[in-house]
């Protein structure tokens, strides 16, 4: 259904929109508030500001948090592509991987440059021949360096 104002303007009906102060409860967004404060106090006892939460945190971050709280180690692997390993000795793949590998850090996360090993197995062994992605032989390779990285971090909790 429409309205129409003595202007002339149109609008359609207001039954089926949004009705914030029809859905507002003073308890509730005190509870809210409350929650809200409580949540401030950082480790170092400090209090963030109010609006803080809206900022948000980098992927990274918000992974490693996760992680621990789960208590699972985050482990992060850097792959070089079939090219990088073929045609330089990874000094442009480090250089890229920088910001990646200090965000980890910074984050708890221990990272494994997977280079070497694919290296030494060679393209020929561990790429598919007309593809640029690690067959089983570099995939089985990978596998064990991760469950190696994995077993040395332990449990997060530990």
């Amino acid at each position: 259904m429409m309205r129409t104002f003595d202007s002339g303007a149109t609008r359609d009906d207001d039954k089926e929109k949004i009705d914030p102060e029809g859905f507002l409860s003073v308890p509730a967004l005190e509870a809210y508030f409350a929650y809200m404060h409580k949540h401030r106090k950082q480790a170092d006892g400090s209090l963030r500001a109010s609006d803080n939460w809206q900022k948000g945190m980098d992927l990274l971050a918000e992974i490693a948090e996760q992680c621990r709280e789960h208590d699972v180690p985050l482990v992060i692997l850097l792959m070089p592509s079939k090219k990088e390993l073929a045609w330089s000795d990874g000094t442009r793949t480090r250089a890229t991987h920088r910001d990646v590998t200090d965000g980890a850090v910074q984050c708890g996360a221990v990272v494994v440059d997977l280079s070497p090993k694919l290296r030494e197995l060679g393209t020929d062994t561990a790429y598919f021949a007309n593809d640029p992605h690690i067959n089983v032989i570099g995939h089985r390779a990978v596998g064990h360096i991760l469950a190696e990285a994995v077993r040395l971090c332990g449990t997060p909790g530990d």
